[in-house]
């Protein structure tokens, strides 16, 4: 059985001081581009349940950045096809959807706003254990 693995990062402007409750080990890297890329390489490697990190006026933008980007591509690539589906042909996605480009959004930011609500429903689904219910095909009355 594997433990649990959940990493703090405090973040200043010359480095990242990161603690791995599994471990205990305490790290510092450099807050710079070879210093991130090096704690990515760490945090891929530590297979981390959750991640902390603290914000602090932006010094954190580059590290979220790189590590979004470092992974879960696999994730967002089914969500945007789904999405362009969904956007298509399922009526709740499709009006939230029109609203946003109604609203001046332009349509890649309409789409990954329905990436995130198709993603929200779909946790839903799991955590509440259920089914998918197609609204299409629901009868009204009866």
């Amino acid at each position: 059985m594997r433990t649990e693995v959940f990493i703090g990062i405090d973040i200043s402007k010359p480095r990242l001081d990161v603690f791995n409750l599994a471990t205990g080990e305490v790290l510092e890297f450099d807050n710079t581009p070879a210093g991130i890329q090096a704690f990515v390489k760490f945090a891929k490697k530590a297979k981390p349940t959750l991640v902390v990190c603290e914000s602090t006026g932006g010094l954190e933008q580059a590290l979220l950045l790189r590590f979004v980007r470092g992974g879960r591509a696999n994730v967002r690539n089914v969500l945007f096809m789904s999405a362009q589906t969904a956007v298509r042909w399922n009526p709740a996605l499709k009006v939230v959807y029109n609203r946003l480009i109604n609203a001046g959004k332009a349509k890649k930011v309409a789409l990954v706003a329905c990436m995130r609500k198709l993603l929200v429903i779909l946790n839903a689904i799991v955590r509440d254990r259920l089914p998918w219910v197609d609204v299409t095909r629901l009868e009204v009355g009866a």
